[in-house]
């Protein structure tokens, strides 16, 4: 799925009169796995996690790896913040369309 796809759903829900914010974050921590892969496959999205699950395998003590652990710990936290605010934005797209504008392509 692509967060585009995760939008998509969402709107449908709303036009069951469900809410539109509490879809959003209920969509990202209930399929979290699935939020941050179609994250990490969308063009906009930071390569940042990536860079520290790298950083991981280079740890070679313990105070490494306990730094490396919390720095993926607040890099995962600011890709699922960031993977929230494009599903929301992708949301706002499909429901409020914008002469010659169009969502986000992924």
């Amino acid at each position: 799925m692509t967060l585009t796809d995760y939008a998509r759903h969402i709107v449908d829900r709303i036009a069951e009169g469900s809410d539109r914010d509490m879809l959003v974050r209920y969509y990202v921590v209930s399929d979290a796995r699935g939020v941050l892969a179609a994250y990490l496959d969308n063009p906009g999205s930071s390569g940042a996690l990536i860079e520290c699950l790298i950083d991981m395998t280079r740890c070679d003590s313990f105070d490494n790896v306990c730094a490396a652990t919390k720095r993926l710990r607040e890099e995962l936290q600011r890709a699922i913040g960031d993977a929230e605010q494009m599903i929301s934005y992708r949301v706002d797209c499909l429901l409020h369309p914008e002469a010659g504008f169009e969502c986000p392509e992924e």
